[in-house]
């Protein structure tokens, strides 16, 4: 692994292979732990520096890019770099700080000017939105996505399982993006947070959107960190921060039927299978799970909050009888796909009463 900088190029890699590349980055650091402590290692920090921008590896860059700043060996340029991973880890008292160092050697430093513009526009939006809120552990940091995590997003979307997997849209560029995210925000109904791993950087999102005092949670990690526990902590910090300070009383969440490490690592947090069963024309099977264990019969609760926030969700009521649930429940078993434009009723073959 000493070998693995003078031979690997420090371009940009495939997404599929950036796992490897941050893993194998971290090795090299962990073998010559020298590379931090001897001044006559700058060629191979510089070169190590390199490799992690060409990643954006941001948590890698602000670390090697405060000792390189110690030996002196940082240009305007690399201060700019340093002061954007500053910015996506959340550190925003080193960005400003080295900012305005570039700004007072170069005060016309182009990167410098652009940051500088952005993280004054970040700010005064996210104040004005109420979007400066922080949730974190001493691991994890949720922080509210914003406009300039799109290259950490697009790493991760590139999983061609990803948009199945999670519901969200299949996005044709960066712009389609940008259009989402600008929806979410003016809808403002909905506290949508980036993953933040202090070791690892940007891992995926975790979400809550409100109705009253109900919210439906969802979230998704991106396969390279999926496993570790990192979605189950990160839900459980929203799910505490929402109860305790917005004053959310439950929440739902849907997952797909086949989706079972999703179904596992939701019980993990508590959620519990409400028995109601759920169905969207054209989708697979899903069960809908309530977050926290409480008592008592959900349906009608579970009907009127879906109907409020997502109406393509059909639910079917009790008032259907016991013939129709149990149709319903062995077409989950079974993995039924309702057919697009179809109604229960064709799909079970009975008289299906939908709320």
């Amino acid at each position: 692994m000493a070998h693995f900088l003078p031979h690997v190029s420090a371009r940009p890699p495939v997404p599929e292979q950036r796992g490897a590349r941050l893993v194998a980055l971290r090795e090299q650091l962990h073998d010559m732990p020298e590379l931090l402590e001897a001044k006559w290692h700058a060629d191979l920090r510089g070169h190590l520096f390199a490799h992690a921008c060409a990643c954006d590896d941001w948590p890698l860059v602000a670390h090697l890019g405060f000792v390189m700043d110690a030996f002196g060996e940082l240009s305007p340029d690399a201060l700019c770099r340093v002061a954007e991973a500053c910015w996506r880890m959340g550190d925003i008292a080193s960005t400003v700080d080295l900012l305005r160092r570039v700004l007072l050697q170069t005060p016309r430093h182009r990167q410098a000017v652009l940051l500088s513009d952005g993280l004054h526009a970040w700010f005064q939006a996210s104040r004005r939105a109420g979007r400066d809120i922080v949730i974190d552990d001493d691991t994890l940091s949720l922080q509210p996505l914003e406009h300039h995590h799109v290259d950490d997003f697009r790493w991760h979307y590139a999983d061609p399982g990803m948009i199945d997997l999670c519901c969200l849209p299949d996005f044709v560029d960066d712009d389609d993006w940008h259009d989402w995210l600008d929806e979410i925000h003016q809808e403002g109904d909905q506290a949508l947070f980036g993953i933040w791993h202090r070791y690892w950087g940007f891992m995926g999102c975790v979400s809550l959107i409100f109705s009253g005092d109900l919210g439906l949670f969802y979230y998704w990690i991106g396969r390279d960190f999926r496993g570790a526990g990192h979605g189950p902590r990160a839900a459980q910090l929203l799910l505490e921060h929402a109860r305790t300070e917005w004053g959310m009383r439950a929440c739902y969440a849907k997952v797909y039927a086949h989706n079972h490490p999703s179904l596992r690592a939701l019980a993990k947090i508590g959620f519990v299978h409400t028995g109601i069963p759920i169905l969207r024309a054209g989708a697979a099977p899903e069960h809908l799970v309530r977050w926290p264990e409480a008592d008592g019969v959900f349906d009608e609760e579970a009907w009127s909050f879906l109907q409020k926030i997502d109406a393509t969700t059909q639910v079917l009521s009790l008032a259907a009888g016991n013939e129709a649930l149990s149709h319903c429940r062995h077409a989950f078993r079974r993995g039924v796909v309702m057919p697009a434009g179809g109604s229960l009723s064709e799909m079970l073959g009975v008289d299906c009463h939908v709320q």
